[in-house]
C-alpha cells in the first residue's frame, strides 16, 4: 500500500502526515495511490506512485466532487485544476525544531482581531483560529504590528506585518516563534510559488524544502467543522 510508504518521507509528505495525525479516513488506499479525508476540515488529499492510474483516480474525484483538495501530482492538478476557482501552486517547508521564542510575541489580543480580519478577510474562519488560540501577533510597546496563524492543517502562514515595519527581520523572528510556539504539533508551511518573498524568508531561516511541488485546488477556505 502506497499511504505507509509516504508517511516516512516528513519533508515531502509534512501534509498527508497531518491529517493522518488527526481525525481522518481512508477512502482508499492502493498499490498505486492512495484519497484521505480529513474530517477535521474536510480537505481531501491524494497521491500516485505513477501517472498509470490518473483516469481512474480522475474519474473517482470528479465522482467525490471534494471541494479541497491537495496533491503532490502535477498530473491530477493539470487534469481537475479548471474544475475549481482556486488552483495554485505551492513550495512545502518543514522547520528545524531548535527555534527560540521572541518575548514580543504572544497569543494574539482580543482588542486585534478586527484588524486580522481587515487584513486577512475571511472573518469567520480567523474568529475559530482566535478562539482555539491559533493566533500570534508581534507586540512593540503593546502595539500590534504583525501577526501569523496556525492554519487548521497545521500549517503556519498568513504571516502578516504592517508595511512600515517591513525589512527589519520582524517576519522571521515571527515566524520562527510561531514554530516554536506551536511545535507540539507537526508544523509546516505551503507557500505559493509565485510569493517570491515569503520563499526567501522560509530559505532565509533554515526551512527544508520538499523535493515536489504541493498543489491546492479548492471552491471553499477553511473552516473547523
Amino acid at each position: 500500500m502506497l499511504l505507509p510508504e509516504l508517511i516516512t518521507e516528513r519533508t515531502n509528505y509534512a501534509h498527508v502526515i497531518a491529517i493522518i495525525n488527526n481525525s481522518y479516513e481512508t477512502l482508499y488506499d492502493e498499490e498505486d495511490f492512495f484519497i484521505i479525508h480529513s474530517l477535521v476540515n474536510d480537505n481531501y488529499c491524494v497521491e500516485m506512485r505513477d501517472n498509470s492510474k490518473l483516469d481512474k483516480v480522475a474519474h473517482i474525484l470528479e465522482t467525490l466532487r471534494p471541494d479541497l483538495l491537495l496533491t503532490t501530482s502535477q498530473a491530477i492538478f493539470n487534469s481537475l485544476k479548471n474544475e475549481y476557482s482556486n488552483a495554485y501552486m505551492c513550495k512545502q517547508f518543514t522547520y528545524p525544531d531548535n527555534f527560540g521564542f521572541n518575548p514580543n510575541v504572544r497569543l494574539l489580543n482580543k482588542a486585534d482581531l478586527p484588524y486580522v480580519i481587515d487584513t486577512y478577510g475571511e472573518s469567520n474562519y480567523i474568529t475559530q483560529l482566535f478562539d482555539r488560540n491559533r493566533i500570534l501577533g508581534y507586540y512593540l510597546d503593546n502595539a500590534l504590528i504583525g501577526y501569523v496563524v496556525h492554519h487548521i492543517d497545521d500549517t503556519v502562514g498568513a504571516l502578516f506585518i504592517t508595511p512600515e515595519y517591513r525589512r527589519n527581520k520582524y517576519g522571521a523572528e515571527l515566524l520562527k516563534s510561531a514554530v516554536n510556539y506551536f511545535g507540539s504539533n507537526l508544523v509546516y508551511s505551503h507557500v505559493v510559488s509565485t510569493n517570491t518573498a515569503s520563499l526567501k524568508l522560509h530559505q532565509s531561516i533554515g526551512a527544508k524544502t520538499a523535493d515536489t511541488n504541493i498543489y491546492w485546488m479548492h471552491n471553499i477556505g477553511y473552516s473547523f467543522n
